[in-house]
């Protein structure tokens, strides 16, 4: 009987879906290319399949570092125009940094409310202190994106909107401990 048949089911189970999560970190399948823009939120269910998993410790402490450097990478804080839209962006083909003035590339340069909330919750996970974030840039983008009857955009040009925009404004208020301009009575 070779070893492999002695394992328990579960045990190899646990194993392949943490080496599935390891490999969704570091390169996406070709047909998900088209995903690349939430690439934010892939990482965020990738970690935390691997916490639930106890399999954290499958990440090298350099790669957790590039983890969340790279999130920080993503990181918007308005700078040139007025508009309130700091946060976090879904991917690095989404990141225009320091665009030419003359292209208007920073008009679109802005945070989605679902990618900060996956964003910061993997900094959380793998045991960030957020030291690097601007929460006055993320907490104004979040009030921004709150709509006149209490509910949120996902973004600063008024897209989409449901629950799950209010659930993501509360726990990126709730992990950062500061709920600036929000009207949580009309949540």
């Amino acid at each position: 009987m070779d070893a492999a048949a002695e394992v328990p089911a579960e045990e190899i189970l646990f194993q392949k879906h943490a080496k599935y999560f390891v490999r969704f970190l570091n390169i996406l399948p070709a047909r998900l290319a088209s995903h690349d823009s939430t690439r934010v939120t892939i990482a965020f269910f990738a970690v935390s399949g691997l916490d639930v998993l106890d399999s954290l410790h499958l990440l090298s402490d350099s790669f957790r570092t590039d983890i969340v450097n790279w999130i920080y990478s993503l990181q918007v804080v308005p700078g040139l125009g007025a508009r309130p839209c700091g946060g976090i962006q879904g991917s690095s083909t989404l990141n225009v940094l320091n665009p030419p003035e003359c292209c208007g590339l920073e008009a679109y340069r802005w945070g989605h409310l679902a990618i900060t909330y996956t964003g910061i919750a993997v900094l959380v996970a793998l045991g960030d202190d957020l030291s690097r974030l601007d929460r006055r840039a993320i907490i104004d983008g979040v009030a921004a994106v709150q709509r006149p009857d209490g509910s949120f955009s996902a973004t600063i040009d008024g897209s989409e909107h449901d629950m799950r925009f209010v659930y993501c404004a509360a726990a990126i208020c709730a992990m950062l401990n500061d709920w600036g301009r929000v009207d949580r009575r009309k949540m």
